[in-house]
């Protein structure tokens, strides 16, 4: 029954270094696993990057204050490398 539902659910997608998964502002309703490659949060405070995290192969990323709120995000996240 879960793998049903997972197999409808899942999708595969690729990132290249520099593209943006998530921008502020933006309404996440996704949940990604990184399969391979490396990825950023972070915020734009007064003109300037604060990263706040960072994951890599097999990991979970998303905008905890989007996803979980159904809000716009409050940070970006950003791919390091091709991911």
């Amino acid at each position: 029954m879960a793998k049903s539902f997972l197999s409808e659910k899942v999708i595969f997608t690729c990132f290249k270094k520099g593209e943006y998964i998530l921008k502020q502002g933006e309404i996440c309703d996704k949940l990604f696993i990184v399969r391979k490659g490396l990825v950023k949060g972070f915020f734009v405070i007064n003109k300037k990057e604060i990263n706040s995290w960072i994951s890599m192969d097999n990991e979970f990323v998303t905008s905890i204050s989007g996803y979980f709120k159904n809000e716009p995000a409050e940070e970006n996240i950003q791919c390091l490398e091709d991911t």
